[in-house]
């Protein structure tokens, strides 16, 4: 079984901690809320840049994956 947690649980001061403890738990996802990591138009060219490079991070950094998209 895959586990996933949503991005929108904590608050963006958590992240690093949420991250070491979801890698530490076994999850292997995280949902994403775009507008959690870009703000103001993240369906437009840079802030899918934006987003691509927090995804990459994610997975390079904590092993975690983008496991789905929220609106």
């Amino acid at each position: 079984m895959k586990l996933s947690a949503s991005n929108i649980a904590w608050h963006a001061e958590d992240d690093v901690t949420v991250y070491q403890r979801l890698k530490a738990l076994g999850f292997s996802g995280v949902e994403i809320a775009p507008t959690r990591w870009v703000q103001d138009a993240p369906y437009s060219a840079p802030g899918i840049a934006t987003a691509s490079s927090i995804a990459r991070a994610l997975n390079s950094d904590w092993g975690l994956s983008v496991s789905s998209m929220q609106s």
